[in-house]
């Protein structure tokens, strides 16, 4: 008995193979993506030629496992969901319709003995379809298909305007995302040459070329000093807050060795630091490998650690540079801490800390003025983000800070991982 069905089956496969490759082959000529095509572009006409072409075949295979008796009954249902997400009303009621139909033929070709039912299992048997039995089995189908086409509809239509409504929601966030970084290139373009240009004219006057210079006008040439410097670091912030918008391609990528970029970082900060009576401490971890990462976002990202940790801390300090395996990941992060005997940051400031232009006091700074921009942080969060890693804080009121930030250990870490994210903590770990 299967000997005769196999040449059928094995040529209802060699059917279904051969359109549905003309159909891909078609897809693959056409632009504008197989989605959008689906729901109405030009190959269209060859979805529902195709779908009609599943149907039969579906039909002639049912009727040579079993006819409408058969358990592969199934595949009309799982068409007939397929139909009502991928093409519009009309259509998916038409394939309504044609399933009912089938089934109708199907039956009434069993009751009439043109195609009589044959058993599933050779040597099994398989009795006569009665008019009664056909029509209670093409009624039940036809009640199903209905209900399952009625209740399905309205959820792929609305499916359809949720993908259309977020398809724009991407395209305006990717034009605006598109104009933000414009602008920031073209102001910090803007700004940066006049700056350099007040900075080096200031460095002209302190040096005593337009005259000899009184206290008081001294003073007031630090300060201008201090302030300018601030907004050029301001500038540069803005620079790598622009190229962290568009994430890290594989020309940009390479192997970036942490250990030596807290070891240059030391020695940069080292002047710095022993000006206000503090020390660096290296913690560093050997058996790390290099991580896959741009080399100047991940810098950026952890001098602006260091920058606030020589800023805010405590003399004598020490500020500790570190790197180890993550304790949150350990096979897919190694992680970045600076730690510092700073005052500490209040409880209620802590879910502010990496937000953009936030610029939060810590406890016992004299001065709100000395404060920066509000932009390191936020741009530590961004150079995380675009490598996949994570960022976090240790911290309590009146309690030493421990800023982390998690680098993936490869390019499949970065990729497979969870979502990036912001983490606080006023626990020790």
């Amino acid at each position: 008995l299967w000997a005769t069905r196999a040449p059928w089956l094995t040529l209802a496969g060699i059917v279904v193979a051969g359109y549905n490759l003309l159909l891909v082959s078609a897809h693959s000529r056409v632009s504008g993506g197989w989605d959008r095509q689906v729901l109405g572009g030009t190959v269209l006409p060859l979805h529902y030629m195709a779908a009609v072409l599943d149907l039969l075949v579906a039909s002639v295979v049912i009727a040579l496992l079993g006819g409408v008796r058969s358990p592969f009954m199934v595949v009309y249902f799982l068409h007939l969901a397929l139909s009502c997400f991928l093409y519009p009303r009309r259509p998916a009621w038409a394939a309504v319709g044609l399933i009912v139909m089938l089934i109708s033929v199907q039956a009434s070709l069993e009751v009439s003995g043109i195609n009589p039912a044959q058993a599933l299992v050779p040597g099994g048997a398989s009795s006569p379809l009665t008019v009664r039995m056909a029509l209670e089995i093409v009624g039940a189908y036809t009640v199903v298909s209905v209900t399952l086409a009625a209740m399905l509809l309205p959820a792929a239509q609305w499916a359809r305007r949720t993908q259309v409504t977020l398809e724009s929601q991407r395209n305006e966030l990717r034009t605006r995302s598109r104009l933000r970084r414009d602008f920031l290139q073209l102001a910090v373009h803007n700004l940066r040459s006049p700056l350099a240009a007040s900075l080096m004219h200031l460095d002209n006057i302190r040096g005593g070329l337009g005259g000899p210079l009184t206290p008081q006008q001294e003073h007031w040439l630090d300060r201008m000093d201090t302030r300018l410097g601030r907004l050029m670091t301001t500038l540069k912030d803005l620079e790598v807050l622009g190229t962290t918008e568009t994430a890290p391609t594989a020309e940009w990528t390479q192997p970036v060795d942490l250990n030596a970029v807290l070891t240059q970082l030391a020695y940069e900060y080292e002047v710095q630091a022993a000006a206000r009576g503090l020390t660096i401490v290296l913690e560093l971890d050997e058996s790390l490998e290099p991580i896959p990462g741009v080399p100047v976002l991940v810098r950026e990202a952890v001098a602006n650690y260091v920058s606030n940790a020589v800023k805010h801390a405590a003399p004598p300090g020490p500020i500790t540079l570190r790197t180890r395996i993550a304790p949150t990941d350990p096979t897919r992060l190694v992680r970045v801490e600076v730690a510092d005997q700073g005052p500490g940051i209040a409880p209620e400031y802590e879910d502010r800390l990496f937000e953009e232009f936030a610029r939060i006091p810590s406890q016992g700074d004299p001065d709100p003025r000395e404060q920066g921009s509000g932009l390191g942080l936020s741009l530590v969060r961004r150079v995380a983000e675009v490598h996949g890693g994570r960022v976090g804080v240790v911290t309590a009121a009146d309690a030493p800070s421990t800023f982390w930030v998690d680098f993936p250990v490869s390019a499949d870490a970065s990729g497979n991982g969870p979502s990036p994210s912001t983490e606080s903590d006023a626990r020790s770990e």
